[in-house]
């Protein structure tokens, strides 16, 4: 029964084991790691106390009393921080788990098998790995295999560190290689090229830099590994590290010579971005300064494709609606009957809907703070009511109506009536968000008039010096704790000029559109989405003719309408302009942004201002300009981005207008001669400039991990540590729009900043001490020590604290045990 016991707990160790380990690379592997751990850890807990094995832990803790320091700095740093962090308890846990791991260890390690441990880390290798491939291939092929939208979103990796996911497959190559030199793994020539080829190619579809040039290095090990073995001829090691090689080098010979046909082969878009996205992440290798676009342009060259274009794009031309003198008069009288509707007594109020009869309408909050609007009826009518419960900054009532135009020299005056429910005399400001010269403008000079019942008219204004359009106005910076009425609104100024009053009558676009099938008389020809989200494109009718009808249900990245038509060549100077109509079926104001996606400024201009007019029944037009600084050509999102999620919207009428005046052509196809002698000198430049360092992104962390040591930090701190507060620090300074956490991505750095001096010189001597017992005893582990230079390469610039990656911990504690069984057996067998 004892034998038994000891048999049931070994297999359970290994099991459990294996699968702590892969729900790193495998999210879903943590539930049946759940159920193994506890099994384990309720049959061992019996036999430990059942057996009183009090002896057993204090020969653990002494052959591993460096790792439990390392744990007692951990526990150290979490009291010292001031706010309990996640990652800083995973660490914590990591360390109790891999320490109860190992002294079970210590009890069975003669029961313990290592073939059942390396068959069961290939066997989950291998299903993984096969896992990730069918991911990719959805993804690539655009299959939309549901079971994977739970997992990371590009590449084949199960999980959001694809250099993590990557390591694990070198180890895993590592390790069958080994199993086929040893023994262990006895299959027939095919099937380890099947299983050596699912790994490196695991490796290879991640992306991982790293991952990269680890398996690049290893494969240079292996070729001199096969010219210093070359003679042992039936090693069958030899043998598949030559079939392996063979295959590899016919693979490079027979996509080496696609390559020049590749234009020809390949003539969708979005596979060419497909491939050259793969591409481009094994080129950040050797060039990590390359962009996409760079790349893209070099890999499919512009002009040979403007070229070999057989579109006859006049088929497909949709022209300005506009053009015609009866549809301008009866367009402008559609937009003008829709504030015609609303205009009420007084006529020259220049506000729509000051006194609320329409409730909400046009009135809005632009405040951060905790403030509520309710319609009420008062003896003047409906008013409206805001209530703010803190702060007293922004603008708790903002106008939001019809955009008006304000003439230098004119005088605009506010007239309203306000009653002040809670709070002491007036808290509140009037005015306008602008500034003159002479201060900002919203707490204009006022009078107060008293009238019936505690109500008080309020009377305030301004000449403009300049002309001055988009302001945002009415009444800000109201006190905290105060609730005030407003009701009968109304700005009215003193111009006698007949001029427009508003600014949409001044929005008029003349010229030649240059989308084609923009008003979807051609079905979706030329619209498509670039995101991986659920989107769902559709073709309706409108008052304005054929609509496109875009359906988002989840996520609110990338391009979920984007122009795939007649690449325009965009010039330097020129400002281009969208002008649409839409309808906003289901969603809150405009939940999209307007621009374009363009990698070579340095703004991204995918959220342009937009001017947006109503027009009738709910439907809108929308007007986005911007000057291009630059020449721009070739592959450039443009349109609708970043739309909301649980959002449906109408599109109809998409024009794209420029104000150039020297008719120049305004398509790539139309100047090949142009991008070819554009792309040779960019080509010069990029290749005469240095290359971005592969570590830049970790040196900025590593340089304020000493600016904290440096200016956050007292002598204290630097002895014995800051805790964990860093993590927060690290979040703020490279992630300042999210609430999240990030680190320097070096666990020595880290544990001078957790742990102090003490901590940081107690680290690396523990490093220094793993590798020297590696080396001492490598005739006992020379397979671990590999594994343990291999993860230590991906450690050394991801990790945080030394026990963020479970592998990493167990294979630096693994010299550590072998020095204690060495000289265990020293001491029993004397020489």
């Amino acid at each position: 029964m004892r034998v038994e016991r000891k048999r049931l707990i070994s297999n359970l160790w290994i099991l459990t084991i294996l699968l702590y380990l892969f729900r790193t690379v495998a999210e879903p592997v943590k539930y049946p790691f759940l159920i193994s751990s506890a099994a384990l850890a309720i049959v061992y807990s019996y036999f430990f106390f059942s057996n009183s094995r009090k002896g057993l832990l204090k020969k653990h803790l002494s052959a591993t009393k460096e790792f439990h320091i390392l744990g007692i700095l951990i526990v150290t740093g979490i009291f010292l921080s001031s706010s309990t962090e996640l990652l800083s308890i995973k660490s914590l846990i990591n360390f109790l788990g891999i320490s109860f791991f190992f002294l079970i260890y210590f009890e069975f390690g003669e029961q313990i098998e290592l073939k059942k441990l390396f068959k069961g880390w290939i066997f989950l290798a291998s299903t993984i790995g096969i896992l990730g491939i069918a991911k990719w291939l959805g993804y690539f092929f655009e299959m939309n295999i549901g079971w994977f939208t739970s997992f990371y979103k590009s590449g084949s990796s199960l999980v959001t560190d694809y250099n993590f996911y990557a390591s694990y497959f070198i180890l895993s190559l590592i390790i069958y290689l080994y199993g086929i030199h040893t023994g262990i793994f006895r299959k027939i020539l095919v099937v380890n090229q099947a299983v050596l080829f699912l790994f490196i190619l695991n490796v290879a579809l991640t992306g991982s830099r790293r991952g990269i040039i680890v398996l690049f290095l290893l494969l240079v090990l292996g070729v001199i590994l096969l010219i210093t073995k070359r003679r042992e001829k039936n090693n069958i090691l030899n043998n598949n590290l030559s079939a392996l090689y063979t295959v590899i080098l016919l693979l490079i010979v027979v996509l080496t010579s696609l390559i020049p046909f590749r234009s020809v082969i390949i003539h969708r878009k979005p596979v060419k971005a497909k491939i050259t996205k793969i591409v481009y992440r094994y080129c950040t290798v050797f060039k990590p300064g390359i962009t996409y676009n760079e790349l893209y342009d070099r890999f499919w060259p512009k002009a040979e494709e403007y070229r070999n274009d057989p579109t006859e794009w006049d088929e497909y031309a949709t022209f300005n609606n506009l053009i015609d003198d009866s549809i301008i008069n009866e367009y402008k009288d559609l937009k003008s009957e829709y504030w015609l509707d609303l205009e009420k007594e007084p006529y020259d109020n220049l506000l729509y809907n000051g006194d609320f009869r329409y409730g909400h309408k046009f009135w809005t909050i632009k405040a951060p703070d905790s403030i509520t609007h309710e319609i009420i009826n008062s003896e003047y009518g409906h008013a409206i009511r805001v209530s703010r419960f803190n702060g007293e900054g922004h603008w708790p009532l903002k106008y939001n109506g019809r955009d008006i135009l304000y003439y230098k020299g004119i005088t605009y005056t506010f007239k309203f009536k306000f009653r002040v429910v809670k709070g002491k005399g007036i808290p509140f400001k009037i005015g306008w968000w602008i500034n003159e010269g002479d201060g900002h403008k919203y707490d204009l000079p006022h009078q107060i008039k008293p009238l019936d019942n505690e109500w008080f008219e309020y009377t305030a204004s301004y000449t403009f010096k300049e002309n001055q359009q988009n302001l945002v106005t009415f009444m800000n910076s109201q006190q905290e704790n105060t609730i005030v009425d407003f009701t009968d609104i109304q700005l009215t100024c003193n111009d006698t000029e007949d001029r427009p009053k508003y600014a949409d009558p001044t929005m008029g676009l003349d010229g030649v559109n240059l989308f084609y099938n923009s008003n979807f008389e051609n079905g979706l020809l030329f619209w498509s989405s670039n995101t991986r989200d659920t989107i769902e494109h559709q073709i309706v009718d409108s008052p304005f003719g054929k609509a496109i009808r875009v359906s988002r249900k989840e996520g609110r990245g990338y391009w979920p309408l984007t122009y795939e038509g007649r690449e325009i060549f965009y010039h330097e100077g020129i400002t281009y302009s969208f002008r649409f109509k839409f309808f906003v079926h289901k969603g809150e104001r405009v939940p999209f942004r307007i621009g374009w996606w363009v990698n070579r400024e340095n703004k991204k201009i995918s959220n342009l201002p937009k001017k947006i007019y109503p027009l009738k029944n709910g439907w809108f037009e929308c007007i986005a300009s911007y000057k291009m600084p630059n020449n721009h050509y070739g592959e450039i999102s443009t349109f609708m981005n970043s739309q909301h999620a649980n959002t449906i919207i109408d599109f109809a009428d998409i024009e794209l207008f420029c104000d150039d005046t020297l008719n120049r052509p305004m398509y790539g196809d139309e100047m090949t001669e142009l991008i070819d002698s554009l792309e040779y000198i960019r080509t010069i430049i990029e290749t005469s400039t240095d290359d971005e360092v592969l570590l830049s992104n970790r040196l900025d962390r590593w340089k304020y991990a000493m600016q904290i040591w440096t200016k956050d930090y007292n002598w204290s701190n630097k002895l014995f540590g800051g805790g964990f507060d860093y993590l927060r620090k690290f979040g703020k300074k490279f992630y300042p729009a999210e609430d999240r956490i990030d680190y320097p991505h070096n666990p020595i750095i880290s544990s001078f900043l957790y742990s102090g001096i003490i901590g940081g010189l107690f680290y690396i001597y523990f490093l220094v001490l793993s590798f020297y017992y590696y080396w001492k005893y490598r005739k006992y582990h020379l397979l671990f020590f590999i594994l343990y230079l291999i993860i230590f390469a991906f450690v050394f610039i991801s990790s945080d604290s030394h026990f963020n990656v479970p592998i990493f911990a167990m294979l630096s504690l693994v010299p550590f045990i072998t020095r204690h069984l060495v000289r265990e057996k020293e001491h029993k067998n004397p020489a």
